[in-house]
């Protein structure tokens, strides 16, 4: 019979290390779509560009860069 190795912890850290980033990922890709929808909306109900990067904490261009990419 072969001989495992038994993991270390620096295994499980690293395993969960991975698990994290994976989940984050996810987070982070939904938090893109919702974002997208909310610039949406905040530019349907009249608000600039300017004031949508303000309340998000991004650029003006970023949120022609939604804008336009939702229209594609």
């Amino acid at each position: 019979m072969p001989s495992e190795e038994t993991p270390t912890a620096e295994d499980d850290r690293k395993t969960i290390a991975r698990h994290y980033l994976r989940m984050e990922c996810l987070v982070t890709e939904r938090g893109r779509s919702h974002r997208t929808y909310y610039v949406r909306l905040a530019h349907d109900a009249g608000l600039t560009h300017q004031e949508i990067a303000d309340g998000l904490g991004i650029e003006e261009t970023t949120v022609r860069e939604l804008l336009d990419h939702q229209r594609q």
